[in-house]
């Protein structure tokens, strides 16, 4: 039985050798990330408990690229339905989005609360940071 050690925020090297240390073997894969590459960002057992030796340990290490990933389409939609898919997007892609809300005066009551437009539209691919600005019936 091994102890499973804190590897989150160390990089690739020292989750390594603080692995070999505790007689844990460890299973890595990279992910996007602002993060500089070679960071450690998580780990799928957690710091502190035993494990059977053998058990690898999942860690998952920054590639040092910044995530992308292609917005959804939300225009009709209520605004609220349409925030609810952006978090969506951000929890899936970790691409972090500010959303801007932009009121437009409509003559039909049934688009009141609709996202009418979206800039960058529908399928553009976008970064981390990226400022999404909804137009919405007012």
């Amino acid at each position: 039985v091994s102890i499973v050690p804190a590897l989150i925020g160390l990089t690739v090297d020292q989750a390594r050798q603080l692995a070999l240390e505790s007689r844990v073997l460890l299973s890595i894969f990279e992910v996007p990330s602002l993060e500089p590459a070679g960071i450690v960002l998580s780990q799928f057992v957690a710091p502190g408990e035993s494990i059977p030796q053998g058990k690898p340990v999942l860690v998952g290490v920054s590639n040092g690229i910044p995530p992308v990933g292609i917005l959804p389409a939300i225009i009709g939609l209520p605004f609220d339905e349409g925030v609810a898919l952006l978090v969506a997007f951000e929890q899936q892609t970790s691409v972090k989005v500010t959303i801007v809300r932009l009121d437009s005066p409509v003559g039909d009551p049934k688009k009141k609360g609709i996202i009418l437009g979206m800039s960058p539209p529908p399928g553009s691919e976008v970064g981390s940071g990226v400022q999404v600005t909804l137009t919405v019936g007012a």
